[in-house]
């Protein structure tokens, strides 16, 4: 079942980095959670992947407008 739905993030995953300007976001909100880690401050590394899912949810909203033949 994991592996099932694994495939399907797997897919949205490589949709969305076709959307203008997706890789830089990605790049840059794993930049800063990484940073918020190192940094050992909680509330910036909850700030910083509140905000990287927050992106998730946007992309999940689109990708189904952009490829409609990916989501019957």
């Amino acid at each position: 079942m994991i592996e099932q739905e694994k495939a399907h993030m797997d897919r949205v995953r490589n949709l969305s980095l076709h959307m203008e300007g997706q890789y830089r976001r990605v790049i840059e909100q794993h930049r800063v959670i990484i940073e918020a880690i190192r940094s050992g401050n909680q509330q910036a590394v909850i700030s910083a992947m509140a905000v990287h899912l927050r992106g998730v949810y946007k992309v999940l909203d689109r990708l189904p407008i952009d490829h409609p033949e990916f989501f019957i």
